[in-house]
């Protein structure tokens, strides 16, 4: 019934972010969420998990249970978390057996309930949306054989046009002028399909590092 009604619980004794006030509600512990946006900033630009994870245990960070403990798991459960961005799913678990009282994940046995705006964000709908493209995109580009991500950006850049990879490879190949270009498979294949242009590869680059550098002095 209280998640019909969309009332939202946090344990915040456990959950990095934030904290309960006199009256129960909700808000922002404003020295963890600098660590929640840090975490966002730095897989946007670019870290892996297991890096950020690195990250804060070098910097002696605590977690949501007050120790100095972070894997790869943990940071992916951060980036996740719809609860950063203001929202809530609730019951996303449930007791399937009340003699054991022991909760297991719901897999659409009851119903769920998104929640929106039910307390103060630390990150913007904006960039959880996002984040949230991006991890699909790295399952998927996992996937993919280790010989495609030989650089930088292969598996990478998806073409504005039909949302395929693109391909990297030689314009006007042994002359003078030769530069590399990404491009997108379609055009080439049926050009009614995708009429995207081939991007520099190494415009794109430096428009990327431009970027990154200024996320970090942003963060």
């Amino acid at each position: 019934k209280r998640f019909g009604k969309g009332i939202v619980h946090i344990n915040t004794e456990r959950f990095l972010g934030y904290d309960k006030d006199e009256n129960g509600k909700i808000i922002k512990n404003m020295e963890e969420a600098q660590v929640i946006e840090k975490i966002f900033n730095m897989f946007l630009a670019g870290y892996s998990m297991g890096e950020i994870a690195s990250f804060l245990k070098r910097e002696k960070i605590k977690n949501g249970r007050k120790v100095v403990h972070w894997t790869s798991t943990s940071i992916k459960n951060i980036l996740m978390n719809e609860k950063y961005c203001g929202d809530a799913i609730l019951q996303k678990t449930f007791t399937k057996d009340h003699l054991e009282h022991k909760s297991v994940p719901n897999n659409g046995e009851v119903p769920k309930y998104y929640v929106e705006n039910s307390h103060e964000p630390i990150i913007t709908r904006e960039t959880f949306k996002l984040v949230q493209t991006l991890l699909s995109k790295n399952y998927r580009s996992n996937k993919v054989s280790k010989h495609s991500n030989k650089y930088p950006l292969s598996g990478l850049v998806y073409c504005g046009g039909c949302g395929k990879i693109m391909n990297r490879h030689y314009y006007s190949y042994n002359k003078p002028y030769q530069r590399i270009v990404l491009s997108c498979k379609n055009r080439y294949k049926d050009p009614h399909v995708c009429e995207n242009t081939p991007t520099d590869n190494d415009t794109l680059e430096l428009a990327i590092k431009d970027s990154l550098k200024k996320i970090h002095k942003e963060s």
